[in-house]
């Protein structure tokens, strides 16, 4: 039985570890975390996401992860494109990245001349309950 110094290594090609356990890749890694990329001025500072770009993605200059997909996306098998990672529809039929459509109740209706908004009704009837002989504040003329 072949114990762990015949496995063979599948990111670096060494044998006596895994890729999971990669020392290479573990210095590669910790390298491109503790060199601070300067910020390009283009992207947002903070996230370094480029926003205005549908879709959003990491900046292709700054972000220290740039060559990485972001989590929410993947590349189809079939045809490479660009997809979100849970579209499972075949080659061609995939959702479009980038903004949706807003799907929510419908805007209200224009108003039509004269009529009142809820507010200005509510108003209106809280003067006329306010008016009322047998409001409690209401002035009376025969005291």
């Amino acid at each position: 039985m072949a114990g762990i110094e015949d496995l063979k290594c599948f990111r670096c090609g060494e044998t006596g570890h895994v890729s999971a356990g990669c020392p290479k890749h573990a210095q590669l890694q910790m390298t491109a975390e503790t060199v601070a990329i300067p910020w390009c001025g283009i992207c947002d500072p903070r996230t370094k996401l480029m926003r205005g770009v549908e879709p959003v993605s990491r900046c292709p200059a700054c972000h220290p992860k740039r060559h990485d997909l972001l989590v929410q996306h993947r590349r189809c098998k079939g045809c490479r494109k660009l997809v979100y990672s849970w579209d499972v529809a075949d080659c061609g039929q995939h959702q479009p990245l980038g903004p949706k459509p807003y799907v929510g109740k419908p805007a209200l209706a224009p108003l039509a001349p004269g009529e009142d908004t809820r507010h200005e009704m509510a108003a209106r009837q809280a003067a006329e309950f306010h008016a009322m002989p047998g409001y409690p504040g209401h002035a009376r003329s025969g005291a």
